[in-house]
């Protein structure tokens, strides 16, 4: 299925063009999640599509709603060709970092204020059962986070922009998995293991 002539409608809910559903303008998803007690909106697909389209007036429309903002990258560019060859995530996500400073994450030599985290990679342990992932294993997740954090650092650095307040994070599933050095096994808890 496509949207006319133009191929799917874009998975990143930050750009301008879904303004209609989140701005004040239209539906004011924002506002309506601040006024219900939400602190808080968590996105997918935020950065890593190679999107140049504005996101700094969903980030503004966000800080005045008085919400923080945790956009996620885009965790499948670690599984397509051309992009973090053997989950080797640095270049990928430096040059997704650098393009969302451009497209509106930036403010000044800083963050935008309204960024609180940035989801890394959304369920990397996933990886294993990739046909990429060869042997596999666990050394796939941990490469690719690992790999990515310092190119997400790395941009900030070649940037000139101060990580702040901003914190980051990686977010694992409740499949039960064995740490990468074998001490902790359970739902969600390996990969705490895995970072430390």
């Amino acid at each position: 299925q496509t949207c006319g002539d133009h191929g799917l409608p874009s998975k990143d809910m930050m750009q301008a063009g879904y303004a209609p559903q989140w701005g004040k303008q239209g539906r004011d998803d924002l506002g309506v999640m601040a006024r219900l007690g939400a602190n808080a909106v968590r996105l997918y697909h935020s950065l890593g599509l190679d999107s140049s389209d504005d996101h700094g007036a969903f980030l503004d429309g966000a800080q005045a709603a008085g919400l923080n903002v945790m956009p996620g990258y885009h965790t499948e560019m670690a599984n397509l060709k051309g992009k973090c060859t053997d989950f080797d995530c640095f270049d990928a996500w430096k040059q997704a970092t650098l393009k969302g400073f451009d497209a509106g994450f930036k403010t000044g030599d800083a963050w935008h204020p309204a960024v609180s985290a940035l989801i890394l990679l959304n369920e990397p342990d996933f990886f294993e059962s990739s046909a990429k992932c060869k042997p596999a294993g666990a050394w796939c997740r941990v490469k690719a986070v690992v790999s990515a954090l310092d190119g997400v650092l790395a941009a900030e650095e070649e940037a000139g922009v101060a990580a702040g307040r901003v914190r980051l994070t990686a977010t694992w599933s409740f499949a039960i998995r064995g740490s990468i050095d074998g001490e902790v096994t359970g739902p969600g808890i390996f990969g705490f293991q895995d970072m430390v």
